[in-house]
């Protein structure tokens, strides 16, 4: 879903999902063509619909990237994404997205279906250890210092991180 401004350009609102169990978390792998920085991770989740609840956008799209059915829990952080004000200015100088990211759960015993609509640059589904994010090229970065020795329910700290990535 977008909001339109006054000047037309648009804000896009977008549901992710923070997966963690057993001390993984559960991301995708992509790559950009035109980034010369390689492979990146992503939380898994995607923009919302007119008139589709947050937590809808959520089931859906956790589904269709991972082949996941995932619980929806609490709100755990809002994002902006200001694309001018980051490393893909270049690439997106017109993106404005507001993130609302969500804890929820999988449960991994249940064989998953083979992701329907994976995003463009997405390569994979990928479980990673918590340990292990600060080497990876996780956006937004600055969510790794809050995931770092999370076991997924003590999660604190402000709610919102601002125009980070």
């Amino acid at each position: 879903m977008s909001v339109v401004d006054e000047v037309g350009l648009s804000i896009r609102v977008a549901a992710k999902a923070v997966i963690i169990e057993d001390g993984e978390i559960l991301l995708t792998r992509n790559l950009h063509p035109d980034d010369p920085d390689g492979e990146f991770f992503l939380l898994p989740g995607g923009g919302q619909h007119h008139g589709e609840r947050l937590d809808e956008c959520l089931r859906r799209e956790v589904c269709e990237e991972t082949g996941y059915s995932v619980e929806v829990e609490d709100v755990l952080w809002v994002r902006d994404y200001i694309g001018a004000s980051h490393a893909f200015a270049a690439l997106e100088p017109d993106v404005h997205q507001v993130e609302v990211m969500f804890s929820c759960s999988v449960d991994r015993s249940q064989a998953r279906i083979e992701p329907m609509e994976v995003d463009a640059w997405q390569l994979s589904v990928d479980w990673i250890r918590l340990e292990d994010l600060p080497g990876l090229r996780l956006f937004p970065a600055a969510l790794v210092r809050h995931l770092v020795g999370a076991s997924g329910e003590e999660f604190g700290g402000s709610r919102y991180l601002g125009d980070v990535n």
